[in-house]
């Protein structure tokens, strides 16, 4: 049988359904520009460092004053509770009209301290919805999707 990396590459498609249960290579959530994103680390792996990733387009994600279209949420170096703002981009013609963005959100690891993500067994299961469980499993390995797991509140 392919890998989940090779089913959602032949197939052109950011999810699947894997043994009854809808897997993402990469899960998508619309938020609006002004609410908070409260990531909380439930598991991680012991065996390799994991990460939580986000970007937007069309907003920033704002934590302790630093705003980027993106960030990697690192085990070893991210506390386990996290706060990121969504906030409008300003330019020259003002912030950006749309109230609402989407947030995509993946997992990737480490071995050797090289980043991994989208390969071999890689994908995220939702585990509930409020708040979102995202339960992750890295690349290598048995399909198990408990080596990240995060809770993912929106207010």
């Amino acid at each position: 049988m392919s890998s989940l990396s090779e089913r959602f590459r032949s197939r052109r498609s950011s999810s699947l359904v894997v043994a009854g249960e809808v897997v993402f290579s990469v899960y998508r959530k619309r938020v609006q520009i002004g609410q908070t994103l409260r990531v909380e680390r439930i598991t991680c792996s012991p065996h390799r460092e994991q990460s939580l990733n986000l970007s937007c387009s069309g907003a920033l994600l704002e934590t302790n004053g630093i705003s980027a279209s993106g960030m990697m949420l690192r085990s070893s170096r991210c506390p386990e509770s996290v706060d990121i703002h969504v906030t409008p981009i300003e330019s020259d013609i003002g912030p950006n009209a749309s109230g609402a963005v989407d947030v995509l959100c993946w997992n990737s690891w480490f071995v050797d301290d090289i980043e991994h993500a989208w390969i071999g067994e890689a994908g995220i299961r939702l585990g509930g919805t409020e708040p979102i469980r995202l339960e992750c499993n890295d690349g290598l390995g048995e399909t198990e999707f408990g080596d990240l797991v995060v809770d993912l509140t929106i207010s």
